[in-house]
């Protein structure tokens, strides 16, 4: 309030004070509005070093820490000149990886919000879509122009060179992969925190509400699916079945990342189709779900036990999700089964995304499902799996096709050139 009263603006905004904090109704409704005062608030204040909401703005610097480092230099020519010394990692020390910083809720503050002012153990620092700056640090100091909060496209990108939004797929995944290394207080926030980003995302790319699935864009969704869960031998990932379908990203607790998603390359084609898309909601599709469901068509096929083995399922190795090396495959597990998961049975495996260049051997991508024994053909998501040299490709995708192959419990329909219709939830 202070500051506020000293810069002069009449009105100030603090979600804690403007929204029943005891009433679901009231957060409901406020929470799928909150973007918006982001985003067209003048200056968004944030107390970044405080460890909780009682830490406040103005912190006791240390006048060594609150100084700058300047040595006068004179050289041989008796000419002097000043040189300002600093650590190129103020803004990561003080920023990202401050209190505030490692907090999921803050990640759509500071990507809507036109100019935020950061308070700091020591110094004041800037953010808006232009620029970074430290109090304590000469101009230009600070990388970054403003990438958190990009809204237009890549540079040597044009709206002409891509007419698919592209660039607005990859801002999303960039997005989730900082989102999701945050915390959060209540799990069932994950899908909410980030409907800010979700709104103006949809607004980019041109759709509706209805284009947007738990998390991901229908538009986009083969290549969506294609995520990895990051854990460290500390970190035991989570699957939360009650706040978004195994489907998606926010079902689990971890570091996300994406892979590629070269839409432009001549080599790269889908395989797989969406038949159809579902999530079940309170009538605000980027709000809290109760469940979700996708019908995809494609290659589908069971796993051998050289592929895949529940030796494999043993827990993270060296800081990394689970994987598998064995014959050019790398598989990479949504989270660390349980002893009884184990014997589940077979594993199966749909083709989402072929990479095949001439004179190489193909490259397939594609995810690890689970049948759920409770409706023909529907399937949970276990993880993903990299082939990286698959060798007589077409006769395997010929096998995937083949309704022979497959009991007819593990498909609601088979189509022998476009594969296997399956559910996923």
């Amino acid at each position: 309030m202070e500051l506020t009263y000293a810069l002069g603006i009449k009105y100030l905004w603090i979600d804690s004070l403007c929204i029943i904090q005891d009433s679901k109704d009231d957060w409901l409704n406020e929470s799928s509005t909150m973007g918006r005062f982001y985003a067209q608030g003048h200056l968004n204040i944030a107390a970044t070093y405080s460890q909780n909401g009682d830490g406040g703005l103005f912190n006791q610097s240390n006048l060594l820490d609150a100084s700058p480092c300047i040595i006068e230099m004179t050289d041989n020519d008796d000419t002097t000149s000043e040189a300002i010394f600093y650590q190129d990692s103020v803004w990561d020390r003080e920023v990202e990886c401050a209190p505030l910083g490692k907090r999921a809720w803050v990640v759509q503050e500071r990507v809507l919000a036109p100019r935020i002012v950061h308070f700091s153990s020591n110094q004041i620092l800037w953010e808006c879509c232009q620029r970074r700056a430290a109090e304590l640090l000469p101009a230009d100091a600070v990388d970054g122009d403003g990438e958190l909060k990009k809204t237009t496209p890549y540079p040597g990108t044009t709206e002409g060179q891509d007419p698919d939004r592209i660039w607005v797929h990859q801002n999303w995944a960039y997005l989730v992969e900082k989102y999701s290394s945050c915390s959060l207080t209540i799990p069932s926030d994950k899908l909410v925190a980030i409907s800010g980003l979700a709104r103006r995302a949809c607004g980019q790319l041109g759709l509706t509400p209805q284009d947007y699935a738990a998390g991901l864009w229908i538009s986009n969704l083969i290549y969506g699916l294609l995520y990895r869960v990051g854990r460290d031998s500390n970190n035991v990932t989570s699957r939360f079945p009650d706040r978004a379908p195994t489907w998606s990203w926010a079902s689990v607790d971890g570091d996300i990342s994406f892979f590629p998603q070269d839409h432009g390359s001549l080599t790269k084609w889908p395989y797989t189709t969406v038949v159809d898309v579902q999530t079940d909601h309170d009538g605000d599709p980027f709000g809290q779900l109760q469940g979700g469901s996708i019908w995809l068509q494609g290659p589908l096929a069971e796993l051998s036990p050289k592929t895949f083995h529940p030796e494999i399922w043993n827990g993270p190795a060296s800081g990394e999700s689970t994987t598998s090396t064995a014959a050019s495959t790398a598989i990479f597990l949504d989270e660390q089964p349980s002893e009884s998961e184990v014997s589940l049975g077979p594993v199966y495996f749909l083709v989402l995304v072929v990479d095949s260049k001439i004179d190489e051997p193909a490259e397939v991508h594609g995810l690890l499902l689970c049948p759920t024994g409770q409706k023909r053909g529907q399937f949970k998501r276990i993880g993903v799996l990299l082939y990286g040299q698959a060798g007589d490709f077409e006769m395997s995708l010929r096998n995937a096709k083949d309704p022979t192959k497959l009991k007819e419990s593990l498909y609601i329909m088979a189509d022998a050139d476009r594969g296997f219709t399956i559910e996923i939830i």
